[in-house]
């Protein structure tokens, strides 16, 4: 006799689908079983989701919005209108508006600066729950690789190694530095200009994004990081 594969029907699947990688947590039974991270230039491919009763979606790449719709009967494809922010245009990008959320309901404030440090770095600002605007700006990796792309002889580089001095002798740490620092100040500049802009001296500045721990860590505007924002987001919007 042959038995029966049984098939695990989740309550919830959660997909945060960025430029890079796609973030996936399975709810069950109130508990989060697991979370999985994937390359998003993988899963264009192929994309096959699990049996959930409800599957929630974050995109900002129609390609993976497009499989995923139609992978499963229960994907809700959530757009700005779906989060309780003012004064949000459709064509921004929900990544943004998600973070801006999730940090706002995390830590009970009405007015937030988000930083995500993804494949584009942006900064955006929430003031009384209105949407005031942001910031974008490539990247760690985007800028690499235009070095590489746009020069004769510069490698790409895809880790940080920029600790200690600013100085380095060694190209690949020089350019790590070059980009990191850039990066730093340049953030950290932004965040006081913000500031000073809508007269809120004393507003909170969250850090997420893959690169937040690598980056947010030496800008001191930034007090918390939370790198999955977006995820939180969603968890929140799922218990609606």
């Amino acid at each position: 006799m042959v038995k029966k594969k049984l098939s695990l029907m989740y309550d919830i699947v959660l997909v945060d689908v960025g430029n890079s990688n796609i973030k996936t947590l399975y709810i069950k039974d109130g508990v989060e079983k697991t979370a999985t991270l994937s390359s998003t230039n993988f899963i264009k491919r192929k994309c096959k989701l699990p049996n959930a009763k409800r599957v929630i979606v974050s995109s900002v790449v129609p390609a993976i919005s497009a499989l995923l719709k139609t992978s499963n009967k229960n994907v809700a494809l959530l757009g700005n209108a779906d989060i309780p922010i003012q004064n949000v245009d459709k064509n921004i990008g929900i990544d943004r508006i998600l973070a801006l959320y999730a940090a706002g309901k995390l830590y009970k404030r009405k007015s937030v600066v988000v930083v995500d440090f993804g494949t584009a770095i942006t900064i955006n600002c929430m003031k009384v729950n209105s949407f005031l605007g942001g910031i974008i700006s490539p990247g760690f990796n985007l800028l690499a690789r235009s070095l590489k792309q746009g020069t004769a002889q510069l490698p790409e580089i895809s880790k940080w190694v920029a600790e200690g001095n600013v100085l380095k002798r060694e190209t690949n740490q020089a350019i790590s530095s070059g980009i990191s620092n850039i990066l730093i100040y340049g953030i950290n500049e932004t965040i006081k200009s913000i500031k000073i802009e809508i007269n809120q001296p004393d507003i909170l500045v969250v850090a997420t994004g893959g690169w937040a721990l690598q980056l947010a860590v030496s800008i001191p505007e930034i007090k918390i990081i939370k790198p999955e924002l977006q995820l939180e987001g969603l968890r929140f919007l799922a218990n609606s």
